[in-house]
């Protein structure tokens, strides 16, 4: 998968230097047939390209799949394997957290986020390194944002943790609270406990809010940051 991705963005850095060959040959009026094979060529690396990143898709998602298989199989033989008084003090709404939306999002995490790390970091050293070549006058500008992104990203990352830890109890609370009321849900009906049950839920819900206002609202934060940064060198 790694490597069909790796040949997918190389393919795809080839097409700028072609495209600035054509540009940088104007003064130079290049002839109709080396034009002409130019943007043959360029057509051939974005056909490649289209080809290689269909097939690594392909390969990231059925290795999605597998680790999602892998890691529930796991996760159920670890909980059958635990004394049952250590499973029951975890709680159903934990337990089921745990089982789905985690699994579901490390499965996505190996499906589409290390894939995008991959390229990404690649292009961006490929970058640098097609400015040095340039000349320093290029490069400048391009390396001139990355100590503001790195603080920028330290800031993001000090404080996100935090918040998805909040984010995952909160989902487990909600379901706790789903559960236990489905389970007695006899006992809330011959004790009128009903508008109890609600008002735990609705706390629940109201806590899950928070979370994800704190998380999105840091993730605009760290969005802004990084646009202003990268549109900076740019103006230069």
């Amino acid at each position: 998968m790694l490597v069909l991705y790796l040949a997918a963005t190389g393919a795809g850095l080839v097409i700028p230097r072609l495209i600035g060959d054509l540009v940088g040959g104007v003064p130079r009026h290049l002839g109709a047939g080396t034009i002409d094979r130019t943007i043959a060529v360029i057509a051939g690396c974005l056909l490649i390209q289209t080809v290689l990143t269909r097939f690594a898709q392909q390969r990231s998602l059925r290795l999605g799949e597998q680790v999602l298989a892998e890691l529930r199989e796991r996760f159920v033989d670890r909980a059958l394997a635990l004394p049952f008084a250590i499973v029951e003090d975890a709680g159903g709404g934990d337990l089921v957290t745990r089982a789905s939306r985690d699994i579901d999002a490390t499965a996505r995490s190996v499906r589409f986020a290390l894939p995008e790390t991959v390229v990404a970091t690649l292009t961006c050293v490929s970058t640098v390194i097609a400015g040095l070549l340039v000349g320093i006058w290029v490069a400048g500008p391009i390396v001139a944002g990355v100590p503001a992104i790195w603080f920028t990203t330290r800031w993001y990352l000090r404080r996100s943790r935090g918040g998805y830890l909040r984010s995952s109890a909160s989902y487990s609370g909600i379901t706790g609270t789903v559960l236990e009321t489905v389970d007695g849900a006899r006992s809330v009906e011959a004790f009128g406990l009903a508008g109890r049950r609600s008002r735990a839920l609705h706390a629940d819900i109201e806590e899950s809010l928070a979370a994800e206002r704190y998380n999105t609202r840091s993730r605009m934060v760290f969005a802004v940051h990084v646009c202003v940064i990268r549109q900076s060198p740019g103006e230069l």
